[in-house]
């Protein structure tokens, strides 16, 4: 911890008020990595979807189908992104409970933003009586 001129600790003055801009990014970060983590098996089920749809194959759960692409058998590749739907089982009510403690973050963070910014006095510059 280093004193400035005015006798303040500079990592205290930091740490009490963080950038508007380092709040958003860190929050946004954040939040863009529970989506991630929640939907990918969703992401993954479409792709599958698309590709096989686009192919012509048929793709389930059950057991693997040829599938064969630009003269590559995908049947396998496909059946494996295709069983990683049912990872959505866990990792959406676990996405879930992120989001409502992020949400729950974000509010807290905001509200001691705004109370700290309200009991901040205003510096009026004192009136004398000689002024005039």
């Amino acid at each position: 911890m280093f004193r400035s001129d005015a006798g303040e600790c500079r990592s205290v003055r930091r740490a009490a008020g963080v950038p508007l801009r380092a709040m958003v990014r860190a929050y946004t970060v954040a939040l863009l990595t529970i989506l991630g983590f929640a939907l990918f098996p969703v992401l993954s089920v479409l792709i599958v979807s698309l590709v096989a749809g686009a192919a012509g194959c048929s793709v389930n759960e059950g057991s693997v189908t040829p599938c064969v692409i630009a003269g590559v058998d995908m049947g396998g590749l496909l059946y494996t992104m295709g069983v990683l739907g049912w990872l959505m089982v866990a990792t959406i009510p676990v996405g879930a409970m992120l989001l409502a403690g992020w949400l729950a973050l974000l509010l807290g963070h905001l509200a001691w933003r705004h109370f700290r910014q309200k009991a901040k006095p205003i510096d009026t510059p004192e009136r004398t009586d000689r002024q005039a």
